[in-house]
């Protein structure tokens, strides 16, 4: 979770500047060489670290969702699955929807832990 707000945070950043007349192309996969090494720095990281990366990472997020102005919300970028996306669905789906995944595993996970 703490690698993926703030590089999502950027590939919005990058379709809100440029991609309102033709789409923007983004997207990764799931063994990108970053996400990889984000995701292994975490795996070695203390958990307090990480949630605060997260909380600053949301924080950031919250702004972001505040200062994107009406015709911002219609910007487009083209993912190579998904296809096109206006920013409003790409929040969701990448954003917003992925932080609610993972909240889920880890409640699933801390319910586990507690039995």
């Amino acid at each position: 979770m703490a690698e993926f707000v703030p590089y999502w945070l950027g590939v919005v950043g990058v379709i809100l500047a440029e991609g309102s007349v033709d789409p923007i192309p983004f997207g990764r996969s799931g063994s990108d060489p970053q996400r990889m090494a984000g995701v292994e720095r975490g795996m070695h990281e203390p958990p307090a670290r990480l949630m605060a990366e997260i909380r600053e990472g949301i924080a950031e997020l919250s702004k972001l969702l505040r200062a994107i102005e009406r015709n911002g919300w219609s910007a487009r970028g083209r993912h190579p699955a998904m296809g096109v996306m206006e920013v409003e669905r790409f929040i969701e789906q990448f954003e917003v929807g992925h932080l609610e995944a993972h909240t889920r595993q880890l409640d699933f996970l801390s319910e586990r832990t507690a039995e």
